[in-house]
């Protein structure tokens, strides 16, 4: 059986999709892309990693953008009787796909690969046209958020650094990895423990969810099984431990796996049941670790069993300086001696004065930046003041804050006496905050849009080194 095949790479082009213009269409250079490198290289965005620039390429995240693909006739020669597939290997995330304008492809899920039978929308004899519509990622999440309010989402951001040492760990908050990395590893004889694409956060288990997990672990377990260097398949990064901050339940001594379904860490079951189970029917070689770190349903930081992640680097017990001597001197400091004659030395170092210029007769100490704001277009977005590190060495009991907050509609206004880390807000159920999480210094006023919720609890405020009971107060929305 004659079989050929043809990449797409090449030929396409993209625009807004609520565009209408048709002028609006601009050329991709080559794929695999994605739209910041495509406008970027359009001259339609600024360098999101120069300056402030960052901040004015948020709108991109916020819209649909299609791409098209239009194949002259000849492209493609299919004879009669030829079965035409399309294959997609990986459309980030939430993708239409439609061919002469009909749908052939809904996708939801950028790690798994889909093969689409085009025999009845292909035209073997006049132009094809392939357009891709890519929703906003982000507002699809928001809508998901929103129609499984069963589920408590949790989403946390982390920095991990690593010792270099002969293995590779490709985090749950990565990607699958190229064969080409995989060949490599093979090669150089680098160990890979890749985790599934799971990472700091609380995963629902909905049916559509628990269907897209299944494939996407299949399709990634087949391809990474005929790779020696793969040696251990983690569960996720740091999933346990957001179960650990947030308090969700989670029993070790319950092994019912149903039960976990009904529990407030449902991931559980993806981790524990549905994963180990889909290792063992695609490559049983392979070691499987429920989570990175895991500990058999014990506390994730204790050292004593599984693995942890070391975060004491940062925020664990100070050890000491390392130049202050704890141990006994095993040898002389001095070996031996040297005696001067007299008139056999050269003075080469004397005591003086050194005059140093003090223009405008300004003797002071050079400035220190205490507390900095950055602003833009007028609207503060970001902060930052020197405190004395590390924190856990200050003394912040009975500072006598005093804080004054008013209201004016909906809008919340802080202020302090003395400096205060740390400043949080608690929020409940629905309330919106337009900012929370800051510093305070003297002389500063925080002004916070606050958005209440179906309850009406009273607000509730803490900081570094606030007294157990923090204050309250009720505020009329």
């Amino acid at each position: 059986m004659l079989r050929s095949r043809q990449n797409l790479r090449s030929g396409w082009s993209f625009k807004q999709h609520d565009d209408d213009d048709p002028g609006a269409w601009l050329p991709v250079e080559t794929l695999p892309s994605q739209v910041h490198i495509d406008l970027l290289a359009n001259k339609r965005i600024p360098d999101p990693f120069m300056d402030m620039n960052e901040q004015s390429v948020q709108w991109v995240a916020e819209k649909s953008w299609q791409y098209k693909l239009r194949l002259p006739a000849p492209a493609i020669h299919c004879p009669e009787n030829t079965s035409t597939d399309l294959v997609f290997e990986g459309l980030d995330t939430f993708a239409t796909v439609t061919l002469n304008g009909v749908e052939i492809l809904k996708s939801e899920n950028m790690h798994i690969s889909n093969r689409v039978n085009v025999n009845m929308t292909w035209n073997s004899d006049s132009e094809n046209v392939l357009e891709i519509v890519f929703d906003s990622a982000l507002l699809r999440g928001r809508d998901i958020v929103k129609q499984h309010g069963e589920h408590q989402f949790f989403a946390r951001q982390t920095e991990e650094g690593r010792i270099p040492v002969r293995k590779a760990q490709v985090w749950g908050g990565g990607i699958y990895e190229d064969n080409a990395f995989l060949d490599a590893c093979d090669e150089l004889g680098i160990l890979v423990w890749q985790d599934f694409a799971f990472a700091c956060g609380n995963y629902p288990v909905y049916a559509a969810f628990l269907e897209s997990i299944e494939e996407e672990a299949r399709q990634n377990l087949r391809r990474f099984r005929s790779h020696p260097s793969v040696v251990v398949w983690a569960g996720n990064n740091e999933d346990y431990q957001v179960q650990e901050r947030y308090k969700l339940e989670y029993f070790a001594d319950d092994k019912d796996p149903e039960s976990w379904l009904k529990s407030t860490f449902p991931a559980r079951y993806i981790y524990e049941f549905l994963l180990p189970k889909l290792v063992q029917e695609e490559d049983s070689s392979v070691l499987y670790h429920p989570g990175s770190p895991w500990g058999d349903g014990k506390h994730t930081t204790d050292p004593t069993v599984g693995d942890i992640h070391q975060w004491n680097i940062w925020h664990g017990l100070m050890n000491r300086f390392i130049s202050i001597q704890t141990g006994k001197d095993i040898r002389d400091a001095i070996a031996s001696a040297l005696y001067a004659q007299p008139n056999g030395t050269t003075e080469v170092h004397k005591k003086q004065r050194v005059a140093v210029a003090a223009y405008a007769a300004n003797t002071a100490d050079d400035p220190f930046v205490i507390h900095a704001s950055l602003t833009f277009n007028g609207e503060l977005v970001a902060t930052d003041t020197a405190w004395p590190e590390p924190f856990k060495y200050l003394d912040l009991n009975d500072r006598h804050v005093g804080l004054e907050i008013y209201q004016s509609g909906g809008e919340i206004s802080i202020a302090s006496r003395l400096p205060i880390k740390g400043f949080v807000l608690e929020e409940t159920e629905g309330m919106k905050l337009s900012d929370n999480g800051f510093d305070l210094v003297p002389g500063e006023k925080r002004e916070i849009q606050i958005e209440a919720g179906p309850t009406t609890a009273p607000l509730r405020w803490t900081y570094l080194g606030a007294p157990d009971e923090t204050s309250t107060y009720r505020p009329k929305l």
